[in-house]
């Protein structure tokens, strides 16, 4: 649940979606076990989106941490930026928040999103 749904909401799923900037404190419960956490809202129009690096070449077992650069029209570095991440083929590469792993032999492509902007990161797992 959300203490301010004018500044976030939360689906069936727990998905936290931005409403307008301000301060909400976000509550989860499951039986007898309760948690909350306080957000904070901020508009900042977003000028670009990169995935750094590029390119990556894992081996089965590894992993390596994908960067994602979010900066603002004026070029400022927007901190915690919310990206919604993708995979093309979960089977060669499994990802968790920018963190790869090598799953299997093969090639995928790894994709963030934040507001408008798309970047993707070609991925080889050999």
């Amino acid at each position: 649940t959300t203490s301010d749904p004018n500044v976030a909401t939360v689906d069936e799923k727990g998905l936290v979606s931005s409403v307008n900037p301000g301060r909400a404190t976000l509550s989860a419960t499951l039986g007898k076990i309760s948690a909350s956490c306080d957000v904070s809202v901020v508009f900042r129009e977003i000028g670009s989106l990169d995935l750094m690096p590029k390119t990556v070449i894992l081996k089965v077992g590894e992993q390596m941490a994908l960067t994602a650069l979010v900066k603002d029209a004026n070029g400022g570095v927007i901190e915690n930026a919310a990206v919604l991440w993708t995979v093309s083929d979960p089977r060669v590469v499994r990802n968790v928040n920018g963190i790869l792993l090598g799953a299997s032999p093969g090639s995928a492509t790894v994709g963030a999103e934040v507001g408008a902007f798309k970047s993707e990161v070609s991925i080889l797992v050999n």
